[in-house]
């Protein structure tokens, strides 16, 4: 099964439908995450080596009213005392080390908390 196969799966458990955003440009994950409209119930991300870095992907997410969920799906501290997120100040909540199975988490703790 897919990434985006296992997310769509465990978002419609929960009556959700998953919009998967794939994108290697940093601006087409702030282009989605801008984009996301009142509809939307959450946002689950796994913004990968970004989660460091980018402080633009930071403020599009704090502007976001619905609730944000980081997976970050490695440990990070194995990869250096430096890496640490950006992002996980603005969000509702944080599943790290879980690897793929994260996303489920985050979904499964999206749908338990709206």
């Amino acid at each position: 099964m897919t990434a985006r196969a296992y997310l769509g799966f465990s978002a419609a458990a929960h009556g959700f439908t998953a919009h998967c955003v794939q994108s290697a440009d940093e601006a087409g994950i702030i282009h989605a995450v801008l984009n996301a409209d009142a509809s939307v119930r959450g946002i689950v991300i796994g913004a990968g080596e970004a989660v460091h870095s980018s402080v633009a992907l930071r403020d599009a997410l704090a502007g976001v009213r619905s609730p944000v969920i980081e997976v970050v799906a490695c440990r990070p501290n194995q990869l250096g005392e430096f890496r640490s997120s950006l992002l996980s100040s603005v969000s509702t909540a944080v599943i790290i080390g879980a690897g793929i199975h994260g996303f489920k988490l985050a979904i499964d703790h999206l749908a338990a908390t709206v």
